[in-house]
């Protein structure tokens, strides 16, 4: 005798460990699909998102979420699997990113918590509005995915008791999957879509170019102009000269809130090659008490005619005139490259065309996100890597818009590139594998853009096994080689 009931078999659970495994392992295949830059350096101490970092806390995220959309009473379907990808996915960017902040990165000089969030909340903005839609709406197929696979394992459950533990699909959860996408599709499409407002490009370049004495006649005019802006004692334009124009000349631009003497051994050894050197200060950089409002005038229009006046000015300093630049030095050296054609050789160092974070694909969108975003000033200390020597010298306070202007910088470039030939029929590149402030894969893109008109870079990479700093120029950053840097820049030099 059997019981009202007794012939249904009963509702298996489906498994939320499970399902978090599965949800990170589609991660890890969703992160490279979109152009998310990961860590294979499990051990970084640098904030870099690993790939178990990524695993972790999408599988936390996506177990979560399973067991709350789609655990016992609640029966499995594809739509709930789909709200838990949607869930899952946006949940993930902050815990995944705060995960490595706070347990990545080793400070040397510790900020405070709020410090740090804030730049966790840069990040994410920034990853969410640029890669969060195709991401969340990947992970959402994911969901549906394991859900067909769930159903497919439980398939001998009675539908009868499904049935009447399947309430509807929770509203909350639901609009919020609406909301999620909604408002990421809408930013991913707006901030992808708007044009960069370009500032001039032209390039004022005097035909009858200076002769050495006019040169030297306009560096001491800038000594005395600098003389009476505060600077630190070793971060004022520098000058090397054998007294006479010679054969070569190199403009060096030094990185984003470093100054001249980031590259003053540098100078020293191509000095002794017979070069004339030139080492011309960033407007706003150098200053012996810095100040975040030191970098608010600095604009891409600046930049630019910064460059432009060093180069004119280095005219009458060799008959042959190389452009070298480190990160957004990089950056100015690459729009020489494609825009000023008295120049014969372009040396980019680490360019700075967009950050580690943002894939190449959305470099549009991510300059307009930092435009659009409050000016942050990060918590990363410049002199974070510094030995003692380096400590000592002043570094300008970095903000978000300061970067974005140098962001707008590399979109010239960009753009340019893209139908026009480099003005410079030389260009070379040195790459650090190992580096994370900058986006190589955005470098090899132009790379490939100037390739494509006929003028093919040389490419350097120095192997991630080196663990080079960002700063690979300066002899006073911990970590620094410059007995494996230095010749790898002066092989360029020669090959060009």
């Amino acid at each position: 005798m059997t019981t009202p009931g007794s012939d249904r078999r009963p509702v298996r659970r489906p498994g939320t460990l499970a399902a978090g495994l599965l949800f990170g392992l589609a991660a890890l295949a969703i992160a490279p699909a979109i152009g998310l830059s990961i860590s294979a350096d499990l051990l970084n101490d640098d904030g870099q998102v690993t790939w178990f970092n990524l695993f972790i806390g999408a599988g936390a995220c996506g177990a979560i979420m399973w067991l709350l959309l789609c655990s016992l009473p609640r029966a499995v379907t594809l739509l709930r699997g789909g709200i838990a990808g949607i869930l899952a996915g946006l949940v993930s960017y902050p815990v995944v990113i705060t995960f490595a902040e706070l347990l990545q990165r080793q400070w040397a000089l510790l900020p405070p918590l709020w410090e740090r969030l804030e730049q966790v909340q840069l990040i994410t903005t920034l990853t969410l509005i640029t890669t969060g839609f195709p991401g969340v709406l990947l992970m959402s197929l994911a969901g549906m995915v394991i859900a067909l696979l769930f159903k497919r394992l439980h398939r001998n459950t009675s539908k009868a008791a499904i049935s009447r533990k399947n309430p509807a699909v929770p509203r909350v959860a639901l609009g919020l999957a609406i909301l999620a996408l909604a408002g990421l599709g809408s930013a991913f499409f707006w901030f992808g879509n708007i044009a960069i407002d370009a500032p001039d490009i032209s390039t004022p370049i005097d035909e009858a170019s200076m002769n050495y004495e006019q040169a030297t006649a306009a560096f001491a005019a800038l000594e005395e102009q600098e003389a009476g802006l505060g600077l630190d004692q070793l971060c004022h334009s520098r000058l090397l000269t054998h007294g006479q124009k010679v054969a070569r000349v190199v403009v060096y631009f030094h990185g984003f809130t470093s100054c001249p003497a980031q590259a003053d051994a540098l100078a020293e050894q191509l000095f002794a090659l017979g070069y004339n050197v030139y080492l011309p200060r960033m407007h706003g950089h150098g200053l012996a008490d810095p100040a975040p409002s030191d970098l608010d005038d600095f604009t891409a229009d600046g930049l630019m005619a910064h460059t432009n006046a060093a180069l004119d000015l280095a005219q009458g300093l060799g008959d042959d005139v190389t452009v070298m630049g480190l990160s957004a030095g990089g950056t100015l050296s690459a729009w020489a490259a494609q825009f000023r054609e008295d120049v014969d050789h372009a040396v980019l160092v680490s360019p700075f065309f967009g950050p580690y974070v943002v894939p190449t694909w959305a470099m549009q969108a991510g300059t307009n996100v930092t435009r659009a975003l409050p000016n942050i000033i990060f918590s990363w200390n410049p002199l974070e890597n510094a030995t003692p020597e380096k400590a000592a010298i002043a570094h300008a306070l970095p903000t978000t818009h300061a970067l974005t202007e140098i962001m707008l910088v590399g979109w010239q470039v960009h753009a340019a590139a893209q139908t026009t030939p480099p003005s410079v029929p030389n260009i070379s590149i040195l790459l650090n594998d190992a580096d994370v402030a900058v986006n190589n894969r955005q470098t090899l893109e132009i790379a490939a853009y100037w390739q494509a008109h006929g003028v093919a870079p040389v490419i350097t990479t120095l192997p991630f096994g080196a663990r080079l700093p960002h700063d690979l120029i300066n002899t006073r950053e911990r970590g620094a080689n410059v007995d494996l840097v230095y010749p790898a820049l002066l092989e360029l030099l020669a090959r060009r």
